[in-house]
């Protein structure tokens, strides 16, 4: 279905080490990104400096395309170690 609205959440874990990929691919389908929000838990690295666990993240993303397109973008994210993708298309 073409103009469908596709709700994303890509969870990424170690954000430090995989942020500027997983950036990368965002902005190669960003014509399509309608709406993007992203969260951080940066709570042990703020506490804790040098000697903190790997900082996670969560973005959610509304895409305004088909399937096809969020399906390439899920599999390119897939593809960043620590990345994991889920969508549902809403219309």
């Amino acid at each position: 279905m073409v103009n469908s609205l596709i709700m994303t959440g890509i969870l990424i874990k170690d954000r430090n080490n995989t942020a500027i990929k997983v950036q990368e691919v965002l902005t190669k389908y960003s014509q399509f990104i309608f709406c993007r929000m992203g969260v951080s838990d940066l709570t042990n690295y703020c506490r804790l400096g040098e000697e903190a666990e790997q900082a996670d993240g969560v973005i959610a993303l509304i895409i305004r395309s088909d399937e096809g397109k969020v399906k390439e973008l899920a599999q390119e994210l897939g593809e960043v170690p620590g990345v994991t993708v889920k969508y549902m298309v809403l219309s």
